[in-house]
């Protein structure tokens, strides 16, 4: 695996257009198998965590991405272009139902 810079802008809007940014940047792993590509990063920034949390993107060759954390919270989804997914997304604040919907990948 190779060592980079990992950047990751998260934008969420509410039902009222009011919109909230948080940004990270965090040193990561990224290498390439079987077509796919597979970055590694810790998410440092998420309080109340007992141990770290590691994230892992993969992107496949097929074009789907899938989203995995791992640690104190744990959560797994998938994005496809033009797909919907729900998953169960762990925070220090209880879990939570959310829902993708791959509009550009």
């Amino acid at each position: 695996m190779k060592d980079v810079l990992v950047k990751v802008k998260t934008v969420q809007t509410d039902d009222h257009g009011e919109s909230d940014t948080i940004e990270l940047t965090a040193e990561g792993k990224f290498a390439e198998k079987n077509g796919s590509y597979l970055i590694k990063y810790s998410d440092a920034f998420i309080s109340g965590a007992n141990d770290p949390i590691f994230t892992t993107v993969k992107v496949s060759s097929d074009g789907g991405v899938s989203v995995t954390r791992s640690g104190s919270y744990q959560s797994r989804f998938v994005i496809e272009k033009q797909k919907r997914c729900n998953c169960l997304y762990q925070t220090p604040y209880g879990t939570m139902s959310m829902g993708f919907y791959g509009e550009k990948i």
